[in-house]
């Protein structure tokens, strides 16, 4: 298997282990990961797996070494989600605020979408994304990450690490987005614009300034920069309680 950045034109270095969900993330979850959807693996059964397990060589190693800011975000993201789940054991939910880079953010989506397709062998990677992943070329406008978020902003929490979840259009020829579950959050890679949801449903939010979890007027603040100058609404989370399963409450499923 080659580096699926090779298409760029300067791969350098032999191929090295790559892991497409960050080992700093997998490390979250402790030694021994559950893991559902990898090749090899009957459907809707899940094994316990080290997370030395879910590295491959689908990266030179130049492209991998680029891409460890992206990695970064990620890290930062979910570890803040893992510490706030934590707290609400705790008798005070104390506030929190943390800073990430947005872009970086929806690059590190990429870069799991990416390994997703690779790993899996689902379809070849759009040459776009590519040149998105590794800088050569901006989101069109209106794609990339969405926040999604019941109307009424309220939520029973079951943190879980990782999850992913390809998304078709009608005819399912074509891919046209990614669904991540972050930490028990929903998130959106969008290949063109979404289609707005109905009543019932949920709201898609186009690249938010921040993301606020509240509980007992206290409030965990996760904070996203962006490059350009438009404006990035706020999502709120009102948290209503925490759902813990012992065998469950932090795993990887992809």
């Amino acid at each position: 298997m080659p580096c699926y950045a090779e298409r760029l034109g300067n791969c350098a270095g032999a191929l090295t282990l790559e892991h497409w969900i960050s080992r700093s993330v997998l490390d979250l979850a402790g030694t021994r990961l559950r893991v559902a959807g990898l090749p090899g693996q009957q459907r809707h059964k899940s094994a316990e797996i080290g997370a030395g397990s879910l590295a491959s060589r689908i990266l030179c190693k130049k492209h991998n070494e680029e891409l460890s800011p992206i990695d970064a975000a990620g890290t930062t993201f979910l570890s803040g989600l893992h510490a706030s789940f934590k707290d609400l054991n705790k008798s005070q939910f104390l506030e929190k605020a943390v800073e990430i880079p947005g872009r970086l953010l929806e690059l590190w989506l990429l870069k799991v979408y990416c390994g997703l397709l690779t790993v899996h062998r689902i379809a070849a990677i759009p040459p776009v994304l590519v040149e998105i992943l590794f800088g050569q070329q901006a989101w069109p406008e209106c794609e990339g990450l969405y926040v999604l978020t019941p109307e009424d902003g309220n939520a029973a929490w079951r943190f879980q690490l990782v999850r992913v979840e390809l998304v078709f259009n009608e005819s399912r020829t074509r891919i046209v987005g990614a669904k991540f579950g972050l930490g028990g959050f929903a998130l959106l890679l969008a290949f063109g614009k979404p289609r707005k949801q109905g009543p019932g449903g949920v709201e898609a939010q186009h690249r938010p300034g921040a993301i606020v979890l509240e509980r007992e007027g206290r409030a965990h603040r996760y904070a996203f920069s962006w490059d350009d100058n438009g404006k990035h609404g706020t999502m709120h989370c009102t948290l209503l309680s925490k759902v813990h399963h012992p065998d469950r409450s932090t795993r990887f499923l992809v």
